[in-house]
């Protein structure tokens, strides 16, 4: 887990002619990158990388998910970043991580599904199953209460309110 001030960015042409930028947390890490991109960009004759200061300081935030992918993602606020950092490592460690690009095209029934086998095997806490009186009540409420209505919505499209 980490979280780093962005304070460069490497702006440069990509062949599609689109601008693309990449940020970086030390002027070195940025010159090293330009200098790759600048031996590209003259042998595709695309225009010279820009190493530039960032004025708005950018904070990112980075964490390994369970499965050992290294995620980040960037913040206005130091705070922020640290508030997200706390949120990600807690549900990490409780067992309830869900990424976020396999919920958007999951439905309340596949995650229903994903946490009664959960509960089943390491239990609400982790620590042990749930007896089989619990996981009975659980799958009795999702099947009178919470599946009629919500079974085929997707997961994405559910809000607090």
């Amino acid at each position: 887990m980490a979280i780093r001030k962005l304070d460069w960015a490497v702006t440069y042409s990509a062949i599609s002619g689109k601008r693309l930028r990449n940020e970086y947390d030390t002027e070195a890490r940025a010159k090293e990158f330009a200098a790759g991109q600048a031996t590209r960009a003259r042998e595709m004759g695309l225009e010279a990388p820009v190493v530039s200061r960032l004025k708005p300081r950018r904070w990112e935030a980075g964490y390994q998910d369970p499965q050992g992918k290294w995620k980040t993602r960037r913040f206005a606020t130091k705070d922020e970043a640290k508030e997200f950092l706390n949120q990600q490592t807690k549900s990490i460690r409780a067992g309830n991580y869900i990424n976020p690009r396999s919920a958007a095209g999951m439905t309340v029934a596949q995650l229903y599904e994903a946490w009664i086998a959960r509960i089943r095997s390491a239990g609400a806490s982790g620590r042990r199953p749930a007896t089989p009186k619990t996981v009975q009540g659980y799958e009795w409420l999702y099947s009178r209460l919470i599946e009629p209505q919500w079974g085929d919505y997707p997961l994405s499209n559910v809000t607090y309110a």
